[in-house]
């Protein structure tokens, strides 16, 4: 198939797709072939599956997770559609991992996961995320189950402070339902606040408005309690990111519904800089860009990002600062390889028990190898690494 049918079935625009071939992890590496779209819309991370294991199939549409919009224009108009009903859920902080299905020779159908910008979740350059939602899919072997009986993809967030973003969790590591997406039409729904959706946890269902009058007033509210429970430290925020709104606009349709993000005023300002992208919107760009990357980190690789949120003059004010940032990051990842390598080694060859056999001695027999001022960090690495609290 050529990219030009392809951009026709997913009516996005040929630039803003992109082709690849790449193995299948969750599917002892079968290789898929197709496309997948970076349109900012419905068609955000979606695909169009071309081949399986060599073989050319039917097309397939593979609708992945949107973005979620504000509630509000350019110019802060509200723009919140007629409902009869809103479900308030908390927004949680991480890697969006989306469970899918695809059929391969035979007719025979696959479950995998993916990442929001590539076909599939991996270890790519500075994130071990297959390896982080493997442990998602021991804790909740049934996440394949529900994909097939409920005949949806999922979309989950996977978050904790082992794959820290924007705030700091003081679990390791989690993943909740967000909500289904309808395969044939890329129509949302929530997951119900009464099904346990096969015992995997969804995020914490705050309230719901049955009979909404004065959406705005109580957004504003919600807004502002939001703000009250944040607090910003060194490396970003502790507390709730914001609450997602979901509109019941059409009872009678399976997708029916419409999500709109809510987020305090400090968590906003990340996205709303007056200036162009401040140092927390730099960070949450690097973070993603992290989630999706096979290459190392590059000033390219976050301006890229940057472009979905802002204009390029903006951006380019901003140059000095993105550059800081990225080489804080890699400078960072680099650090926590050789933590980790020197532990490890420690832990094989009997020189340190482990940190959950004897902190003490362990940090002890690190210390000896870094600068007091840099303990604090190596203890953070061991202690994500060993899922220590």
């Amino acid at each position: 198939m050529k990219i030009e049918e392809a951009a026709r079935l997913l009516g996005v625009k040929e630039k803003n797709l992109r082709s690849f071939e790449e193995a299948d992890p969750f599917n002892d590496d079968q290789v898929v072939k197709g496309y997948i779209s970076n349109e900012a819309t419905k068609n955000y991370g979606a695909m169009v599956i071309t081949h399986v294991r060599g073989y050319p199939l039917p097309a397939q549409i593979i609708y992945g997770t949107p973005k979620i919009p504000y509630p509000f224009d350019r110019v802060g108009r509200y723009t919140f559609p007629p409902t009869d009903e809103i479900r308030i859920y908390d927004k949680l902080d991480g890697t969006n991992i989306c469970a899918f299905m695809y059929t391969g020779p035979g007719k025979k159908i696959f479950v995998s996961y993916k990442t929001r910008l590539m076909p599939f979740v991996g270890n790519r350059a500075q994130g071990k995320f297959f390896s982080l939602w493997s442990k998602i899919l021991q804790r909740y072997p049934q996440i394949p189950e529900l994909v097939i009986t409920s005949g949806c993809h999922l979309s989950f967030e996977l978050y904790g402070y082992r794959n820290h973003h924007l705030i700091l969790y003081k679990n390791p590591l989690d993943a909740a339902l967000l909500f289904y997406i309808k395969p044939s039409t890329a129509e949302l729904r929530p997951p119900s606040p009464e099904r346990l959706n096969m015992n995997i946890p969804t995020p914490v269902y705050e309230t719901r408005i049955p009979d909404p009058h004065d959406v705005v007033a109580y957004y504003r509210k919600v807004e502002e309690e939001k703000q009250v429970g944040l607090t910003e430290i060194e490396t970003g925020f502790e507390g709730s990111e914001g609450s997602i709104w979901w509109f019941s606009v059409d009872k009678t349709s399976w997708g029916g519904w419409l999500p709109f993000k809510c987020k305090p005023a400090d968590i906003k300002a990340v996205h709303f800089a007056v200036g162009g992208p401040s140092r927390a919107a730099i960070m949450q760009a690097v973070h993603r860009a992290l989630d999706e990357l096979e290459t190392r980190l590059s000033v390219e690789d976050v301006e890229a990002l940057l472009l979905e949120d802002f204009p390029l003059e903006k951006i380019a004010k901003r140059e000095l600062a993105i550059k800081k940032v990225v080489e804080r990051m890699l400078f960072e990842a680099d650090f926590k390889e050789e933590v980790l390598l020197l532990y490890t080694d420690f832990l094989q060859n009997g020189l340190v028990p482990g940190l959950k056999v004897d902190k003490g001695q362990t940090m002890r027999e690190m210390g000896k190898h870094y600068p007091k001022g840099d303990m604090k960090f190596v203890y953070r690495f061991i202690a994500e690494y060993e899922e220590v609290a």
